[in-house]
Parts: C-alpha cells; structure tokens; sequence
C-alpha cells in the first residue's frame, strides 16, 4: 500500500479505533458506522483496481465517485465538530 491517501486513511482510523481509551468510549453505533464507512472505500477501491487497466475511464469514474464520498463525509463530521465547539 503506497497510496499516501490510503494511508492516511489506515493511520487516522487506527489512531481513532485502537487507542484504547478511544476504544472503549466509543459507542457500537459509532463503531457499525466506522466499519461501514471503510467496507464502502474498501469497495471503492477494489472497483477501480479491477478496471484500471482494462477500462481506465471506468477506473477513474470509481476513484471520482470515492473522491466525491469522502469529500462528502468530510464536510459532514466537520459540521458536526463545530457544532460540539
């Protein structure tokens, strides 16, 4: 996994998940909804690695689409942290 946005990814949700104070403060529907989101990317990126080479429009369709998702929940948990400050 050379992908800096992908690692990024990882890095961010295992400081999130595995510290264990963390861990144990979060709530299972905070849990369900982490998975969900990173089943989703996982997805979007198995997509876009299964047409890379054989249609890369289509691959970058995918990647825009995953863009797009994460762009997405970005503007979101961001409203809902300034709306906790």
């Amino acid at each position: 996994m050379n992908d800096p946005m992908a690692i990024q990814l990882y890095q961010t949700a295992m400081k999130s998940v595995v510290d264990s104070e963390t861990y144990e403060k979060s709530s299972k529907s905070k849990l369900s909804a982490f998975r969900s989101i990173c089943g989703i990317l996982e997805n979007q990126f198995v997509k876009v690695t299964s047409c890379i080479l054989t249609d890369p429009k289509c691959a970058a369709k995918y990647a825009k689409n995953g863009q797009a998702y994460c762009a997405h929940l970005k503007r979101k948990y961001e409203d809902i942290a300034t709306d906790d400050s």
